[in-house]
């Protein structure tokens, strides 16, 4: 899985390219990190257990807690968890789950995420075995719903370009 992994990754991540990681790494995230192409930024998760100074010691260039990033003309958002107050799934009989919350884990991770201002959004989080867009502008990009993959720019900007046309 591991070789797998690396393999996908570095066939997407130029060695000159940026990366952003949105939490939930794993375990053996230290032992990975090194064979991966191109400028690392860790936006860190609910699930990693991992400080900013071991972080930028394993191969981070930075770790932060949200950010933005400007894909052609369009500007989106990225957290760990999918965005605050914007429903996503049913989280009727979910273990730990809070009636009301739009997403699994909603209330306690508040941390992970961003207020919904009505603009574009990438996060990752509820490990989602297909990509999914709720509102038609926030995707989760999770290797999990992703070819096991890093998500390209080059998508990012076809999911917006869309996501514009049909809002």
């Amino acid at each position: 899985m591991e070789h797998s992994l690396v393999k996908r990754y570095n066939q997407t991540v130029d060695p000159e390219d940026c990366c952003y990681f949105l939490g939930d790494l794993g375990r053996d995230i230290k032992k990975v990190l090194p064979k991966l192409n191109g400028t690392k930024i860790f936006i860190p998760g609910n699930h990693d257990h991992i400080g900013v100074y071991a972080a930028l010691e394993i191969g981070f260039a930075a770790v932060i807690h949200n950010g933005a990033i400007k894909v052609g003309s369009k500007i989106i958002t990225m957290s760990h968890c999918p965005l605050r107050g914007v429903f996503r799934e049913d989280v009727t009989g979910m273990k730990g789950s809070v009636e009301g919350d739009n997403w699994h884990g909603e209330s306690r991770h508040q941390m992970f995420s961003i207020e919904d201002h009505g603009g574009l959004h990438i996060h990752g989080h509820n490990h989602s075995t297909k990509k999914q867009s709720k509102l038609g502008r926030q995707w989760d990009i999770g290797v999990k719903g992703n070819n096991w993959a890093p998500v390209s720019i080059s998508s990012i900007e076809s999911w917006a370009t869309k996501a514009l046309k049909n809002g």
